[in-house]
């Protein structure tokens, strides 16, 4: 209900005598809109490589600093990865590990540096990527990244994103990996 305050003021001799008067307003009060579906309670869902070490220790990193519990996490390695569920961002694995990605509640994906300057600031440590602010270091923080993702599985994993791809379909098809040739043992 909106108010609206009016003063009358009354002059007697020298002094001023102001005498508050409140009107309710007619008008109804606006509705509130309702607030879209969360699609889970946390602020941000972090879809990370569990077996990348790296992708691991910034996990692990963010959860032990995330006392109110502001994320949840989701391994895409693990049995129970779904993809292409409002949850996960519509993303298949591929694409997911591809680069580390993040789901708000209300279902914004994020990729990339923005994934890691939301997620500190989830857990209280905003200012450690407010550099990104700057958007001569958002490039040049934003290239760096994409050349790290490129390679981050031969880094990490010992394996390329396009073998860990085939690998993944052949598993999902229920036939067994092909094994890597290695090389004969020499001769003494």
């Amino acid at each position: 209900m909106r108010l609206s305050l009016l003063l009358f003021s009354i002059s007697a001799g020298r002094s001023l005598i102001t005498t508050p008067v409140i009107r309710a307003s007619r008008t109804p009060a606006p509705r509130a809109c309702a607030s879209p579906a969360r699609l889970f309670p946390q602020e941000l869902n972090l879809i990370y490589d569990s077996k990348c070490g790296v992708c691991q220790w910034e996990v692990d990193f963010l959860r032990s600093r995330d006392s109110e519990g502001r994320l949840t996490y989701t391994d895409l390695e693990s049995e129970d990865f779904e993809e292409g569920v409002p949850r996960n961002g519509y993303l298949t694995y591929e694409a997911a590990l591809a680069s580390f990605h993040a789901v708000r509640a209300d279902g914004t994906l994020l990729k990339g540096m923005p994934v890691f300057q939301e997620a500190y600031a989830a857990v209280g440590l905003g200012w450690v990527w407010s550099v990104y602010n700057n958007p001569l270091a958002a490039r040049f923080l934003d290239l760096g990244y994409s050349l790290f993702a490129r390679y981050r599985t031969d880094l990490t994993r010992g394996s390329s994103l396009e073998s860990l791809y085939a690998a993944r379909r052949v598993a999902r098809a229920g036939q067994p990996c092909p094994q890597v040739a290695q090389a004969p043992d020499s001769l003494s």
